[in-house]
């Protein structure tokens, strides 16, 4: 079974590597393989090292192929899309995305025709991404209505959870970060959600209006903190409480805990997690 790779610059400059585009990949290093720098340190006639610490470097990804056919359009086209100065992303098998930039342009012989090229990639943040994202709900409606119904008796279409602790499964094989959107039904003091294992928590001390969403966005590149309110979206991350940890969900299980200073009850809580991989491969 072959797989797809196709290069997207942030202008939209697109390459699909394969052979019905006539760019054929003929060799790819470092899909799967991360490298990782340890910090050790030894004492005196200590046998070995104690390791201190270790931390996953940028992926560096190399492309070797060939470009089938007359060549001239086929150079322009890898000069013109892959940039120097230029974001990307490298989708593979139409399953797994990177963020990436060019670590050198594509090198391109002067064939007339069949031309080759290699090229390097590289990402800053080294793991994989899938297409789709998960979502869990940490408080939800509980569905009540239900045939055959009794009009002689008190009746409602639902009613709201009141478990306060919810697991949410990392299904990838690495640590994750994560979106919580706080969305208020009615108005809500200081909503929050604390890490059951470690007490670490996320907070925003803020009252809410009904019908106000606020999302705390904590990913590989920035923390967002956004209020969204009759299609009207502000940046509110002062509102972030000083004491918040940004915490990453372990791989499995992840309980956590919302809760807020007031009206707890009004508060519908969506975790969007994306699923992360240290290296792309074919399901």
């Amino acid at each position: 079974m072959t797989y797809t790779m196709r290069y997207i610059n942030e202008y939209g400059a697109e390459i699909d590597f394969s052979w019905a585009s006539g760019y054929v990949l003929a060799e790819t290093t470092g899909l799967t393989s991360n490298v990782i720098d340890t910090v050790n340190s030894q004492g005196i006639s200590q046998v070995g090292k104690t390791l201190r610490g270790q931390s996953v470097q940028p992926r560096i990804i190399t492309c070797k192929g060939t470009a089938l056919g007359e060549s001239r359009m086929r150079r322009q086209q890898l000069i013109n899309t892959i940039l120097p100065n230029t974001r990307a992303q490298l989708i593979f098998d139409d399953i797994w995305h990177i963020d990436v930039v060019p670590k050198m342009t594509p090198n391109i012989s002067r064939h007339n025709d069949n031309c080759t090229f290699d090229f390097i990639l590289e990402a800053a943040y080294p793991y994989w991404h899938k297409e789709d994202d998960d979502v869990t709900a940490l408080s939800e409606m509980i569905p009540m209505f239900k045939f055959p119904w009794n009009l002689t008796k008190p009746w409602k279409f639902g009613e709201r959870s009141a478990a306060q602790l919810s697991n949410v499964i990392n299904n990838g094989n690495v640590p994750t970060e994560f979106t919580v959107i706080f969305t208020a039904i009615t108005t809500v003091q200081n909503p929050s959600i604390t890490k059951a294992s470690t007490l670490e928590f996320i907070r925003v001390n803020r009252t809410m209006s009904p019908g106000e969403s606020i999302t705390v966005r904590n990913s590989a590149n920035r923390v967002e903190v956004l209020s969204t309110i009759a299609g009207v979206t502000v940046d509110i991350f002062s509102y972030l409480d000083f004491n918040s940890t940004l915490f990453l969900l372990d791989v499995g299980d992840n309980v956590l805990r919302y809760d807020a200073d007031y009206n707890r009850d009004g508060l519908d809580i969506r975790i969007i997690r994306p699923i992360v991989s240290v290296g792309a491969y074919m399901e």
